[in-house]
């Protein structure tokens, strides 16, 4: 609808709805480029103009028309229910009632009446579903609309005398106020002022993507240019490719923090593994599809009852996903956002390295048994998922075969001795890592009377067992061969008995009767390995594997 108004001095004084800065006097001013003058009708105010009109196809899982919008908020009964559309962003309701269906016989009517808005931003009210149908044979969309080529405002021009001296500068917040002005140039036939667009000025692409241009021929060409840089971001291509990249994480659940601690992968093969905050883990399944309409939907199976079931993609930005879940025989929904975590810590890689182990030479015959599973795995922290494998052969870990058997007890062949650990993630890439095993003379030089004078000289604390920390806890023993085990910085207390005694070449230190507490499984006999004057390395007699450090505190 053309809205006969003249851009003077008058017209935007009165046309407050979009003039929000006037100047009631002549400024000598000169622009620096007076080609740069919007001329109407030109090439560039029709394309300035169509990316501004009202773009009808938004919402057309709603009104199935490109020729106009409709107001919101508005009520519809979809597959009788109920539901009230109060943003752009609810749309994605209609289409996970649609797929809830699954029987592609699908309603929606409206609770009339309602407000359409035409491409040219005129508003009818439509009061029947046989006027909105008359309507739509009747009315044709704009197939000039640019629908993904977006100011980013506010913008603003300066209106010029002749003599190119600045009347006035008008400030323009929204389509709805560029479309007007520029349709008011077109229908001044009369003498006007001349009018520049001031630059710089931003466009935004629907692909998030944003340019800035200086002139208004840079301005044209990203316009008309819009259209290769507009790809919807929820495209099969974009989600297949960011799902299988990182691990993902459920940020929220129907807008609330989510804090079950569970980290997802989605596997090329439509597994799903996830794993928990314990580092358990659970085998499900996935499966991407789109909807009748087109839309994409996440379907998640033999997982948790709360996140199991279809998911209709809401928004995909980089590294989140959006999605809402319709709950059947309701007018109810749920919401989820997924996260991508692509941190350091997500690759195992970063937690391991080339190491070398050693145990000790029982028999001085340079061949020992090797926990390596204790000794090089289990004292690595890594929130990451991996599998973990040793080989006899750089060559055989590569290509993942004849792994050991069985490698918490694996006995070397030469001393020292190179195997390979293999770390692979759960999309299949893997690292090697050399370890390097030493079996070493750890006789001791010190007595059975060397040793019980230091342990009874002061505290000790129980620097680890096992691989594993027990630095919390110091042991006081005392001359009646009683002991006691405490936190010095907690409240855990716990007492046990001790003894050392000379066994031919060997001291042995036994500890037993702890009365509680996880620090019970240092319960056992040791045998002094190593022995200096602030630390004592003891091996289970039973299994040198474990090994217990006590270093002295006299603090």
């Amino acid at each position: 609808m053309k809205l006969p108004i003249r851009i003077t001095i008058l017209l935007f004084s009165v046309m407050t709805l979009f003039l929000t800065a006037c100047q009631n006097e002549v400024i000598e001013e000169t622009p620096q480029n007076q080609g740069e003058v919007i001329v109407p009708n030109s090439n560039l105010t029709n394309t300035m103009r169509n990316a501004s009109a009202n773009n009808g196809s938004v919402d057309n899982i709603l009104d199935n028309s490109n020729c106009f919008t409709v107001n919101l908020p508005v009520t519809v009964e979809v597959n009788d229910l109920t539901i009230t559309i109060e943003t752009l962003e609810d749309l994605i309701l209609i289409e996970a009632i649609y797929d809830a269906n699954g029987i592609g016989n699908d309603d929606l009517d409206f609770l009339f009446p309602i407000t359409i808005t035409l491409n040219d931003y005129t508003e009818v009210v439509v009061e029947s579903e046989d006027q909105l149908e008359d309507y739509m044979d009747i009315c044709m969309g704009d197939d000039d609309v640019i629908e993904c080529a977006n100011f980013v405002y506010p913008i603003s021009f300066s209106i010029y005398n002749s003599d190119f001296q600045v009347l006035e500068t008008v400030v323009i917040n929204n389509d709805y106020q560029l479309y007007l002005f520029l349709e008011n140039l077109d229908d001044n036939d009369d003498d006007m002022e001349l009018v520049s667009l001031n630059f710089p000025v931003s466009i935004t692409y629907l692909n998030g993507e944003t340019i800035e241009v200086f002139n208004n021929q840079e301005l044209e060409n990203a316009i008309d240019t819009a259209e290769q840089f507009c790809d919807d971001d929820c495209s099969e291509a974009y989600i297949l490719e960011h799902l299988k990249e990182c691990f993902w994480e459920i940020e929220s659940y129907n807008d609330n923090d989510y804090s079950m601690g569970y980290s997802l992968y989605f596997n090329d093969n439509n597994s799903l593994q996830v794993m928990t905050e314990n580092f358990d883990f659970i085998e499900a399944n996935w499966q991407l599809s789109s909807t009748g309409s087109g839309a994409f939907k996440l379907v998640i199976s033999n997982f948790i009852e709360d996140i199991n079931g279809t998911w209709i993609f809401d928004d995909c930005d980089e590294d989140e996903f959006e999605f809402v879940q319709i709950i059947p025989n309701s007018n109810t929904y749920n919401t989820m956002e997924l996260e991508q975590n692509c941190s350091a810590d997500a690759n195992p890689f970063n937690c391991f390295e080339d190491v070398s182990v050693s145990v000790c030479d029982d028999n001085n015959d340079g061949i020992a048994t090797f926990n390596l599973e204790t000794l090089v795995v289990e004292p690595v922290m890594c929130t990451a998922y991996f599998v973990s494998s040793f080989h006899l052969t750089m060559a055989d870990a590569e290509i993942n075969i004849n792994a050991i058997a069985q490698p918490e007890s694996y006995t070397n062949t030469t001393n020292p001795q190179t195997v390979f650990l293999r770390i692979e993630t759960l999309n299949g890439m893997f690292q090697v890592f050399e370890i390097e095993l030493e079996v070493e003379d750890c006789s001791s030089t010190c007595s059975a009377d060397d040793v019980e004078g230091m342990l009874l000289d002061c505290e000790w604390t129980l620097t680890s067992f096992a691989g594993s920390d027990f630095s919390m806890f110091n042991i006081d023993f005392d001359s009646d061969n009683e002991a006691e085990i405490f936190m010095p910085n907690g409240n855990e207390e716990y007492t046990a008995t001790w003894t050392v005694s000379q066994q031919a070449n060997d001291v042995e230190v036994t500890i037993s009767n702890v009365s509680g507490g996880n620090v019970q499984i240092i319960e056992g006999t040791y045998k002094v390995v190593e022995c200096v004057s602030n630390q004592l390395i003891l091996h289970d007699v039973n299994n040198s594997n474990n090994e217990l450090v006590l270093d002295k505190d006299c603090g």
